[in-house]
């Protein structure tokens, strides 16, 4: 999946992307949030550089992750460009990070990247669980964002935690 993304030449990124950030932006009006999570993009995951803007201009609150010791995700609030750095790994991350996963179950909703998701919502993210800890147990609708070549089965493990929906470019 990932040898798929990195081949995808600039033009038909941009054009999935912007097809990403259209169906994103349909689920946020059609459901009236107004307060989310989700995830800064790295250069090859769904939504690219659009993804972060369009969720902070449909949205009064936008919650961004940062990596924190022992793979866990502490969240802050997104209030422009100033307000993230690179962190971990090169990804732009809240300056300041007060939220503990805990806090999402408070949110309207969360969009979580994933290499591939299956149609009961089995996500393959990066191998490193930072988002089956931060999502155990979560009461808010949670999203896997990905590009609809991706959706197909995906082996899951008891520890795996099923998202509610999935936005793609198709």
């Amino acid at each position: 999946m990932r040898a798929a993304r990195t081949a995808l030449s600039p033009e038909a990124r941009a054009e999935r992307d912007a097809a990403v950030v259209a169906a994103v932006t349909t689920l946020v009006r059609d459901r009236s949030w107004s307060r989310v999570a989700a995830y800064a993009p790295m250069a090859r995951e769904p939504g690219g550089s659009l993804l972060v803007p369009a969720l902070a201009r449909l949205t009064t609150e936008l919650w961004l992750p940062t990596c924190r010791p022992g793979r866990m995700l502490r969240w802050g609030r997104y209030t422009g460009p100033e307000s993230v750095c690179a962190g971990m790994w090169g990804i732009l991350e809240p300056r300041d990070a007060p939220q503990e996963s805990d806090f999402l179950g408070s949110l309207d909703g969360v969009f979580v990247p994933a290499i591939a998701v299956d149609d009961q919502g089995f996500r393959l993210g990066q191998g490193a669980g930072f988002y089956d800890r931060a999502l155990a147990g979560c009461a808010a609708p949670t999203v896997a964002v990905v590009y609809a070549s991706e959706i197909m089965p995906v082996p899951h493990e008891p520890h795996d935690v099923m998202l509610d929906i999935i936005v793609s470019d198709g």
